[in-house]
Parts: C-alpha cells; sequence; structure tokens
C-alpha cells in the first residue's frame, strides 16, 4: 500500500508574505550581527510609541538591510510614518520633521541635536541613544 502526498497550495495567496520573508533573510542578519537583544528591544518599543527612528552608518549596504529589518520586526503591524531608506544630506532638514519616521542617513549633519522623540541608531557601533 503506497500513500500518496500532495501538497496544494492555498487559494489565498499574499505576496507580502513571501516578500517579507524574503526581505528579513536578507535584512535580519545583518541586524543580529550588529545589535544586541536589549538594544533590539528598546528599539522596538520605540517604534511602538512612534517615536523618529534615525539610523546611522556609513556603509549603504548595511545601512539599508538595518531600516528594512526594523520594519520586519514590526510584522504583523505595519511601519505608518514614512520610512526613508537611505537619506541624501542635501534633504538633512527632515531630521527636524514633527512625524513618526524611520530614517536612514550616512552621516548627521554638523551642529546636529537629539531632540526628545527620537532615538538615533548606531548599529556598528551598538549603540542607541535616547
Amino acid at each position: 500500500m503506497y500513500m500518496l502526498i500532495c501538497g496544494i497550495r492555498p487559494a489565498h495567496f499574499d505576496l507580502m508574505d513571501d516578500m517579507s520573508y524574503f526581505m528579513g533573510r536578507w535584512t535580519l542578519p545583518t541586524l543580529f550581527k550588529f545589535v544586541s537583544v536589549d538594544h533590539l528591544l528598546l528599539i522596538l518599543g520605540c517604534m511602538l510609541t512612534e517615536m523618529r527612528v534615525v539610523v546611522v552608518v556609513e556603509d549603504l549596504h548595511i545601512l539599508s538591510a538595518c531600516v528594512f529589518s526594523l520594519l520586519i520586526l514590526l510584522r504583523p503591524l505595519t511601519w505608518a510614518g514614512p520610512v526613508i531608506v537611505a537619506l541624501p544630506t542635501s534633504l538633512s532638514t527632515y531630521l527636524e520633521s514633527p512625524v513618526p519616521l524611520i530614517l536612514g542617513v550616512q552621516y548627521l549633519p554638523t551642529g546636529f541635536a537629539l531632540e526628545p522623540g527620537m532615538v538615533i541608531i548606531n548599529p556598528v557601533a551598538n549603540q542607541v541613544c535616547l
């Protein structure tokens, strides 16, 4: 007697679930390599309270992976504010925006001061500044 095993794909196909799965496979190892668990929990708490999150890394690969992985960690929730993976230096005034956002920059502008409601993350140095 032989058993027949068939795999049937469900009728409901969600492209976002597949994209977030593959995005997580690329981004999460990079974030976990640089940021400790206690800092990750602090960052997630800040994101859930809709603070402005700024990721500062010189390397664009690490910068984009960290910004995208923050969005993946929020699942099944979604981020409602703007997400800018790599902000050009000519648009550094967006750092003063009063809305909650997730922002990636290679360098902070000179004379930049940390404001209330803002979190600055430097993954390579494993630092989180409130």
